[in-house]
């Protein structure tokens, strides 16, 4: 009899490893960071924004896989640096999934390495000049902080980047 209720005990442990390892392991995790992206005449600044799988082989190897992120919504705001003068008090962009799939303000995240992205500034090399993505406001010379802010499900994620704006080429880079 306790040698039966040993082996259904055991049974028991290894079902449940895996069901308890999804809960605390599994969960969506949302990572922001900036980037750019040649286009034609110039580059975008944007914002990434990633979900990135499981990478220890013992958590996969016993099925467990990051969740996507259901309902992700972001929104930005670019102001100086140093001062803090809001030179773009902010808005939601609109987030392309890396499959191209979805460009809506409200976006699921899938586990992956390629990230999500929205426009911050565009670099026009043409026109030597930097502005607001999908925007007719100009950034001059200097620094600015661009805040990101993320909402995704029960929490918002927060991340701030440093872009620099200059006279000569690139124009603007992340520093």
């Amino acid at each position: 009899m306790a040698l039966a209720a040993l082996i259904v005990g055991i049974i028991a442990l290894l079902i449940a490893i895996p069901v308890i390892g999804q809960m605390v392991w599994g969960k969506p995790e949302l990572t922001i960071s900036f980037g750019s992206s040649e286009v034609d005449g110039g580059k975008i600044m944007c914002c990434e924004l990633f979900n990135y799988p499981i990478k220890s082989r013992f958590r996969t190897r016993i099925g467990i896989r990051r969740m996507p992120i259901e309902d992700l919504m972001a929104d930005f705001s670019i102001a100086e640096y140093g001062s803090g003068k809001v030179i773009y008090p902010g808005c939601v962009p609109h987030i392309l999934r890396y499959d191209g799939r979805v460009n809506a303000q409200r976006i699921e995240l899938p586990a992956s390495i390629f990230p999500a992205h929205f426009g911050v500034a565009v670099v026009s090399c043409d026109a030597k000049g930097v502005k607001v993505y999908d925007e007719s406001v100009g950034l001059p010379v200097g620094k600015y902080v661009v805040k990101v802010r993320a909402n995704l499900q029960e929490k918002d994620e927060e991340a701030e980047g440093i872009l620099v704006v200059q006279r000569e080429h690139p124009y603007a880079y992340w520093s």
